[in-house]
C-alpha cells in the first residue's frame, strides 16, 4: 500500500509539472503571438513637414495592412525605399529614426500585421511577416519605380533580409536584426534556468504544427547563396539585440560579395546618427539607379 501511495504522488507530481509546463509553454506562445492592443504611434510624417498619403494593401493571405506613402520632399522621385519596423512597434515609432531618407526617396512606411493600424490577427514574430513585406514591395512596384530599396530595423531588419531573393528588391539594409527568430521564445521561459531552452523547443514545433516555422524565417537559413546588395547595421555594444547576431548574419553572408557591413563601436541600439544617415542615404544612391 505504501509503495502504490508512493508511486501515485510521483504521477500527481509529474502530471502536474506537465501540466504547469504546458500552461506556460501556452503561454509564451500567446503572448508572441496575441500581444497586448496598443494605440497607435501619434507620430506622423507632418511632424517632420513631409506630405503622405495613407494607403492600405492586403498580403497573400488576406492580411489588410496600414502604411504611408512619403514622396520625397523634391517632389516624387524615381526610386522608393520600403520601411519595415520593430517587434511590437508601428510605423510611427520607427519614421523619426528614419525620416531623412525622404531627402531623395519615396517612402512606403508600414504597419506588420496585428500592429499600429493594420488587422489585429495573429502576430507571427517574423514568419508570416515575410508576406507583409512582400505585399509592401508589390505595392510600391504597382506605382511604377524600377529600383525599391528595403529598410528594416530589429524584427523588421530580419524580415527585410528574408526578402533578398525576391526580384523587387534592389538593396537592403538590415538594422539591429535578429539572427535566429526562435530567439523571441527564449524570453518567456527565462525564469526556468536550464529547462529555458527545452521549453523553448517544445514551443517553436508547436508554432510549426499550425503553420509558423520561426528557423525557415530567421536570416541564418534565409541569406545563405544570395548576391542581394545588402548593407547591415549593428552597433557593437547593443545590450537589446547582442552584437551576436550581426556575427551569425555576416557569417551567412559570407558568400556575398555585395555584402556590405557597419558596426559602430556605439552601445545604444538604433542610435541616428548623422554617420548613420550619410551612410543610408549613400548606400542607397548608389544602387537604387
Amino acid at each position: 500500500m505504501q509503495l502504490r501511495s508512493a508511486t501515485r504522488i510521483l504521477v500527481e507530481i509529474a502530471l502536474f509539472l506537465l501540466l504547469s509546463a504546458a500552461l506556460t509553454i501556452g503561454s509564451g506562445i500567446y503572448n508572441i503571438s496575441f500581444p497586448p492592443k496598443s494605440p497607435p504611434s501619434p507620430i506622423t510624417p507632418t511632424d517632420f513637414d513631409l506630405n503622405y498619403l495613407p494607403v492600405s494593401f492586403t498580403a497573400q493571405d488576406g492580411v489588410l495592412l496600414a502604411g504611408w506613402f512619403i514622396p520625397a520632399k523634391g517632389g516624387q522621385a524615381d526610386s522608393a525605399v520600403v520601411v519595415l519596423h520593430d517587434m511590437l512597434a508601428d510605423k510611427g515609432e520607427l519614421l523619426p529614426h528614419v525620416a531623412f531618407l525622404a531627402d531623395k526617396f519615396d517612402m512606403l512606411v508600414m504597419d506588420f500585421r496585428r500592429q499600429g493600424e493594420s488587422s489585429r490577427v495573429m502576430s507571427t514574430a517574423g514568419d508570416r511577416e515575410r508576406r507583409d513585406a512582400a505585399a509592401a514591395l508589390n505595392f510600391i512596384k504597382k506605382r511604377g519605380y524600377r529600383h525599391i530599396g528595403l529598410y528594416g530595423f530589429g524584427l523588421g531588419g530580419s524580415v527585410a533580409l528574408s526578402q533578398a531573393e525576391n526580384p523587387l528588391v534592389s538593396a537592403i539594409v538590415s538594422e539591429a536584426a535578429y539572427a535566429d527568430l526562435r530567439s523571441f521564445l527564449l524570453e518567456p521561459f527565462r525564469p526556468f534556468g536550464g529547462l529555458q531552452k527545452t521549453m523553448q523547443w517544445i514551443a517553436v514545433q508547436s508554432l510549426r504544427v499550425i503553420g509558423v516555422d520561426l528557423a525557415a524565417a530567421s536570416p541564418t537559413e534565409t541569406l545563405p547563396g544570395t548576391k542581394k546588395r545588402v548593407l547591415l547595421v549593428h552597433a557593437k555594444g547593443d545590450t537589446v539585440v547582442p552584437f551576436s547576431n550581426a556575427q551569425a548574419i555576416s557569417a551567412a553572408l559570407a558568400g556575398d560579395e555585395n555584402a556590405e557591413f557597419w558596426f559602430p563601436e556605439s552601445a545604444v541600439h538604433g542610435e541616428g546618427t548623422q554617420e548613420f544617415a550619410r551612410r543610408l542615404l549613400d548606400f542607397y544612391s548608389a544602387y537604387l539607379k
